[in-house]
């Protein structure tokens, strides 16, 4: 028991720390990085290298915020389409089975518009954590990306989540707590974790619903949309949803309101983040980046429970 005690302890103060200012720990985040309204994108389509527009730069920073564009400069980008953007399109059509011809063609212009989750696609080797490819099915086409250096340890298969209360919560904290029990329950079906409830700081997770700029995260929120939610890799335990959107927690509900967004279908993909999964080519696995509004997706399927159980066997 005094274990456990020492564990936890240190656990609150690493997350009080978090909480204070996300930019302490912002691995596979990018700088102070906005979301381009996704209308401007449908300006570029057909769009290709040696081609010039004033919506480029702006894309070049999307690219290179979820990990397609080797540059390193977050700022300076040209309004000129050239190699380097010719390569992080192939590379961005590649991840979700388009053509990759480099191209802006319709298909990808309309995948690059859909609302999404925050974090990077691919991530490239940050410290302190390393990165590398998990192949889960076999499939070269279904891998998850998964940190070797950044999963709870052993002695945290009991992780506590705690629910932050602020204005920008869009139902009461009373029926928010069922649909984030149903969404840890889904992981814990085919882990080694138990989660529990808590409304102490001592939490390990946290979660939370802010609006653009928030605890000096580096990923702000637009407020536009495109952003559903974003959450940190393992010690972080951190959690946010954008209070933007339009959400349901009712499926009737959530069907007949355009433009709505499923509380718990957001929670389990995020949630795998918290694990330290990453994104999935699967389009119909909970690991996916995007979600189609009015959808609910809240089973996990085989690719996400091959990429858990490969970072944790069940017997660890």
């Amino acid at each position: 028991m005094p274990k456990m005690v020492s564990t936890l302890s240190f656990a609150a103060i690493l997350m009080i720390l978090v909480q204070t200012n996300c930019t302490e720990w912002a691995s596979g985040h990018i700088g102070n990085f906005h979301y381009q309204a996704g209308a401007d994108y449908l300006q570029l389509s057909g769009y290709g290298k040696g081609q010039s527009h004033e919506v480029l730069p702006s894309l070049k920073r999307y690219l290179q915020h979820f990990g397609y564009l080797d540059t390193v400069a977050d700022i300076g980008f040209s309004h000129v389409f050239d190699k380097d953007l010719e390569a992080a399109v192939k590379k961005y059509q590649a991840f979700f089975s388009l053509n990759a011809t480099g191209i802006l063609d319709t298909a990808t212009v309309h995948q690059l518009i859909q609302p999404r989750c925050g974090v990077p696609d691919i991530i490239k080797d940050p410290a302190p954590a390393k990165f590398h490819r998990i192949n889960v099915t076999g499939n070269s086409s279904s891998s998850l990306y998964g940190l070797t250096n950044s999963c709870w340890p052993p002695s945290s298969r009991r992780l506590l989540y705690n629910i932050s209360l602020n204005e920008h919560m869009p139902f009461p904290i009373a029926d928010l707590r069922p649909v984030f029990r149903e969404a840890f329950k889904t992981w814990a079906s085919f882990s080694p974790f138990e989660f529990t409830a808590s409304t102490a700081r001592i939490a390990q997770l946290h979660i939370g619903f802010y609006r653009g700029q928030h605890l000096n995260c580096p990923d702000p929120f637009d407020g536009v949309g495109n952003l559903l939610a974003h959450a940190f890799y393992p010690p972080s335990g951190v959690l946010h949803i954008n209070a933007d959107c339009v959400w349901a927690i009712d499926p009737e509900i959530l069907r007949n309101t355009e433009e709505s967004y499923d509380v718990q279908s957001v929670a389990v993909h995020e949630i795998g983040h918290l694990l330290g999964l990453g994104h999935s080519t699967v389009p119909e696995a909970i690991m996916y980046p995007t979600l189609d509004s009015q959808t609910r997706k809240v089973e996990l399927h085989g690719d996400d429970i091959a990429g858990i159980n490969a970072m944790y066997p069940r017997s660890s």
